[in-house]
């Protein structure tokens, strides 16, 4: 191409390459490498969407901790749970008989009684063994004759007093023991209702679960 200013002819189709001049407007732009850089573009965010969808068809979430896992995986390896149908099942029926086994703990001794007894002094909620009661009444019994005997008739009061509440909390928890209420005690007030009183509170507590705990 001649340049319009010095005249010589130039191969450059942008600057003369005697006097740099510009000669003409610079050559349009590649469509086709546009075309391909936008094609590739596009086909990276297809398989960006491609993988993410991929992700999500092979995971998913632990029904128990939320932790993302394989979507085959028979177990979390974050939480350790079971995930197959019949691990899920076993799972739910352990929990089930774990919720509605009562374990019966061993008869207490004496002391054991008594201390139990005297930290649920306010305690009227759950349930106590037979053990339990009993021995706690016996040592109401005991300290109340020595209080009569040893001291005054206003040291006497004062001890009765003292034990008149955890001997009630008491024998509320042994009826409970038995899924009786607490409320029955109220019977005494009948006169012939002791009778059916004590009779509830000698009977062997339930071996499973009640309503009281």
């Amino acid at each position: 191409m001649k340049c319009p200013s010095c005249g010589a002819s130039s191969n450059n189709l942008v600057n003369c390459d005697y006097c740099g001049a510009s000669i003409g407007a610079s050559p349009p732009p590649n469509k086709q490498n546009d075309s391909s850089e936008a094609t590739e573009g596009l086909n990276d965010d297809r398989l960006d969407k491609l993988e993410r969808k991929f992700e999500k068809l092979t995971t998913k979430e632990c029904p128990y901790c939320s932790e993302e896992i394989q979507a085959d995986a028979i177990k979390c390896k974050h939480c350790k749970s079971s995930l197959n149908e019949g691990g899920q099942r076993q799972n739910i029926q352990e929990q089930t008989v774990a919720q509605n086994t009562y374990v019966r703990q061993p008869p207490l001794g004496f002391g054991a009684a008594v201390s139990t007894c005297l930290a649920k002094y306010f305690t009227f909620s759950g349930r106590a063994r037979g053990s339990e009661f009993w021995y706690f009444y016996l040592f109401c019994l005991i300290i109340e004759w020595s209080s009569a005997a040893l001291f005054s008739a206003d040291f006497y009061v004062i001890v009765v007093l003292a034990l008149a509440f955890p001997s009630l909390t008491a024998g509320v928890r042994r009826l409970h023991d038995s899924n009786y209420s607490g409320w029955r005690l109220l019977w005494a007030i009948t006169g012939i209702g002791i009778f059916f009183i004590l009779y509830w509170l000698t009977l062997k507590g339930d071996e499973g679960k009640n309503y009281y705990g």
